[in-house]
Order: structure tokens, then C-alpha cells, then sequence
């Protein structure tokens, strides 16, 4: 991909338009690649999960307490419990801890296949770490003249492409599941209140679009008004995700190397204890702090407090 001019952007870089646009955009690319194959197989109705359900299966977040992602879960929930004490006091705390575990654990229910709406073979984990950008190319003679500024820490240019990487945890769920989880975790609260009305039309125009090029109509196939309830009924997952992803992925590098270095303390980390590091960045980077407090605030507002 480097030889092709993609790369990552780091994960404590929140996405623009841009990002968010070129994501979408081969989001709805594969998204509607699995619905025109429904649509277009010799026996209809169709659906993918019936020929290969078993390769579509969920192998992450399954609800055994054997599984590791389910002990990550669980220590992933103690995080959340201290945020919210720091954030909240402790009071909030005692008020809020059962019901915060069991907005936590929905999203074992979440990620599986919608009986209600209309499921797609969907990316399953688009966080930053697998997402690649392509950035437009510069004239030669443009990036000759510009190279000095670009050295002293010019803003980036504006991507064009995006291509995602791993698939290990392909799944067969609604195109909401994958399109609320991207721009809750990479976005702010902020620009999805500006913003997404837009985004969330600009991913089903393109997905329309490729639909009438094979001839089939997108009000029959995945209607505009089913996509947004779908959004709005996902909209949790999107809360809830970040909770558990964003409190690890944007702890700084450097403080994050020892775990990446020692398989005891990544297993650690991953399924067992993971405060430490998660406590010393609250206290210590003002960027995390203020991240993360938006998100556990989002999430409090929305899945604990919100009648």
C-alpha cells in the first residue's frame, strides 16, 4: 500500500470531511458489492449468510467468559467505571455502575445479524489502525518548492482514497453497523452534530449510485428513510464503542510501547487489568483527558441518562 501513496493517519488525529468522505465512499463500495450479489444470484430471495454463514460467524465479540474479547469486555467495563468515577465522582458512580455494565454488554446483541434490517457483509473493525489514506499527488515542480514546508510541519493534503485492511472479523450486519462505529470512533462529538445528516447522505447516494449501474432500484433494495432508522437504532452501538476501543487507541505511543513489547503484559492489558495505563493518561495528556471525557460523557448522556 506505502508504494501506492496510501498510508495511516494516526489514531489521535480526529478525521475531516475528507476523511470521513473517502471512508464512506469505499464503505458503501463494499457494501453494495454484497447486496448486488444478493440481488443478482439465480435464487432469489438471496441472502449471503445462508451459503456462507459459517465463514460470516462472530469470532470476537462472542458472550463466553472462555473468549478473550469477553474478558477484554470486562476490563474494558472497569475502565469506564473509574472514568466515569474521575469524571462524575463517586457518587455517580454507585448511582450509574449496573446499568453502565449493562450498556456495555449490549454490544454482544449489537454487532449480530438484524432480523429487522437489511444486513451487508460489513468490515466489522474500522478503527484508524485499518484504514488507509491516499493523499492527491503534487505537481513535481509543486512539491520541489514545497518541500521545505512540508519539513517544517505544513498541514497535511486532503485524502482521495481511502482502503480499508483486516477482515479477520468480516460480519454479516446492517450498513449502519459499520458506517456508526467509523465516525463515532474517529470523529468528534462536534462535527458529527454539524456533520452527520450530510455524511450519512453522502454514503447512501454513493451506494445508490452503484446500484442503478447494475439496474437495480435503491428505494427496493436499501430504502434512504430504512438506512437512517438504522442509523438512529445503531446509533448505541456507535456510543458504546468508543468506550472500549478509544480509551486503549488513544493512549499516547510512547507510553504505550512496554505493552506492545511483552506478550505478559499485552495479555495483561488486553483481558485482565489495563488501569494503569488508562489512569496515568488521564492524568498526564491533556489530549487524552479531553477525548476521553467526551466520550464517556456522550455516553453516559446517551445510554444511562437518556429516557
Amino acid at each position: 500500500m506505502a508504494v501506492k501513496g496510501f498510508r495511516v493517519v494516526n489514531s489521535r488525529i480526529e478525521s475531516r470531511w475528507q476523511h470521513c468522505a473517502v471512508v464512506l465512499t469505499s464503505l458503501s463500495n463494499l457494501h453494495s458489492a454484497s447486496l448486488i450479489f444478493e440481488e443478482k444470484h439465480p435464487t432469489q430471495p438471496y441472502r449471503v449468510d445462508s451459503e456462507y454463514g459459517d465463514m460470516l460467524r462472530e469470532t470476537i465479540f462472542v458472550n463466553d467468559p472462555s473468549n478473550l474479547i469477553y474478558l477484554s469486555m470486562k476490563a474494558g467495563i472497569k475502565v469506564v467505571w473509574k472514568l466515569v468515577e474521575e469524571i462524575r465522582g463517586t457518587a455517580a458512580l454507585q448511582r450509574m455502575k449496573t446499568k453502565i455494565e449493562e450498556e456495555m454488554m449490549s454490544l454482544f446483541e449489537l454487532v449480530k445479524t438484524s432480523e429487522r434490517f437489511r444486513n451487508v457483509v460489513s468490515h466489522g473493525d474500522l478503527w484508524r489502525n485499518n484504514i488507509f489514506f491516499r493523499e492527491e499527488e503534487e505537481e513535481e515542480e509543486e512539491e520541489e518548492e514545497e518541500e521545505e514546508e512540508e519539513e517544517e510541519g505544513e498541514e497535511e493534503g486532503e485524502p482521495v482514497e481511502a482502503r480499508m485492511c483486516d477482515y479477520q472479523i468480516t460480519r454479516y450486519t446492517p450498513p449502519a453497523n459499520d458506517v456508526t462505529c467509523f465516525l463515532y470512533i474517529t470523529t468528534s462529538r462536534s462535527f458529527r452534530a454539524r456533520y452527520l445528516s450530510q455524511l450519512l447522505a453522502l454514503y447512501h447516494d454513493q451506494l445508490s449510485q452503484n446500484l442503478k449501474r447494475h439496474g437495480l432500484d435503491p428505494e427496493s433494495v436499501l430504502p434512504w428513510e430504512e438506512f437512517k432508522e438504522s442509523c438512529e437504532f445503531y446509533k448505541k452501538l456507535g456510543v458504546v464503542m468508543p468506550c472500549l476501543y478509544c480509551t486503549n487507541t488513544l493512549i499516547d505511543e510512547n507510553d504505550f510501547k512496554h505493552i506492545l513489547d511483552s506478550s505478559e503484559e499485552y495479555e495483561r492489558f488486553m483481558g485482565k487489568d489495563r488501569l494503569p495505563e488508562v489512569l496515568h493518561a488521564f492524568k498526564n495528556d491533556r489530549f487524552y483527558r479531553e477525548k476521553v471525557t467526551e466520550i464517556i460523557e456522550e455516553f453516559i448522556e446517551e445510554c444511562i441518562e437518556k429516557k
